[in-house]
């Protein structure tokens, strides 16, 4: 299922609810990939994607697109 624009999340972790303003930076961040996300399918942001480089978000090799989703967010 797609849904263009849709933000989902967890408010429970373990077994408490999340506070207010993590539920609020939740959404931020969601929100802010979804900005770049619409951004990159309007623009060519970035030349087709075949090298990898390491992000520490999480510890692995990623194209520079998700590195960059990682800092921008």
């Amino acid at each position: 299922v797609t849904l263009p624009g849709a933000i989902f999340i967890g408010v429970w972790k373990s077994k408490d609810l999340l506070t207010p303003h993590m539920v609020a930076a939740s959404l931020i961040h969601e929100h802010l990939h979804q900005k770049l996300y619409l951004l990159q399918n309007r623009f060519d942001l970035f030349p087709p994607q075949e090298t990898l480089i390491y992000s520490p978000w999480p510890k692995v090799m990623r194209p520079p697109a998700a590195a960059l989703h990682a800092v921008y967010v």
